[in-house]
């Protein structure tokens, strides 16, 4: 009967210190899910709004108009700011690209 109280407390403490464990870790990996959204959100702060502009269609491609179009140099990886001007280009409608306010 005296073997059968000590498993019975051995496994008990056992349970216990699987089910704090279990606890400890649960909390720990939900903190750190916390931690990287507020990580996010702080290094996107100040993060510029993103606008559109025209693009260029090319020479003799659409019509001639004013619009206020993209720099040449923005492309996939790189955008540039917003234009501050409207120029005179050849244009197709719905042709349009970002740019930085």
């Amino acid at each position: 009967m005296k073997n059968l109280n000590k498993i019975v407390v051995v496994a008990m403490f056992g349970m216990m210190c699987l089910g704090g464990y279990s606890a400890y870790e649960y909390v720990e990996t939900t903190n750190a899910g916390y931690l990287m959204m507020e990580n996010v959100e702080a290094l996107t702060q100040g993060e510029t709004a993103a606008g559109t502009c025209a693009r260029r269609s090319g020479i003799n491609m659409g019509e001639l108009c004013d619009r206020m179009f993209c720099d040449a140099r923005t492309d996939a990886f790189t955008i540039y700011p917003c234009p501050t001007e409207v120029t005179l280009d050849y244009y197709v409608e719905n042709n349009r690209d970002r740019c930085t306010r």
